[in-house]
């Protein structure tokens, strides 16, 4: 693998796991809704957190030099999807204001697409995921999360 593959998977892993965690929202049930700064702030939180745990797993992955696309694979596999899976949760538990509920909505539906089609391509052609041509399945969620103020979570 190049190094600007390389370059491309770590700058991916590092943003759309992150993207993906903005959009949740709680039912009517659940904890009181947030203010936008609240809801903003909490959300940034989420994901600066979950960010800084995939820097310390990318480090500790590319000690020993430039992975193979294998090893590429099962990080992606083992430990940034299940980041990602955890970041949804976290923010389910936040109630979005109603003035951003329906985007908070339309953007997990939209991160969750973005999120089965990476673990699709992932499994089964590894290489093609890690090219640099290949499209990035989270940009559109990402430019979206920047426009809601999560700008943590779309870096």
């Amino acid at each position: 693998m190049h190094s600007k593959q390389w370059r491309k998977i770590v700058g991916l892993c590092a943003v759309a796991p992150l993207a993906l965690g903005l959009a949740a929202c709680g039912d009517d049930d659940g904890p009181e809704r947030l203010s936008t700064e609240e809801f903003l702030q909490q959300g940034n939180s989420i994901c600066s957190t979950a960010e800084a745990k995939l820097d310390e797993g990318f480090g500790q992955l590319s000690a020993s030099g430039e992975p193979e696309v294998g090893q590429l694979q099962r990080f992606m596999l083992d430990t940034v999807i299940p980041n990602v899976d955890g970041q949804i949760e976290g923010l389910r538990t936040l109630q979005a204001p109603e003035e951003l509920e329906a985007d908070v909505a339309a953007l997990l539906a939209d991160a969750d697409e973005a999120l089965k089609q990476m673990r699709t391509q992932i499994e089964t052609d590894p290489e093609l995921f890690f090219d640099e041509g290949t499209p990035d399945p989270f940009a559109e969620v990402n430019a979206r999360a920047a426009e809601l103020g999560l700008e943590a979570c779309a870096s």
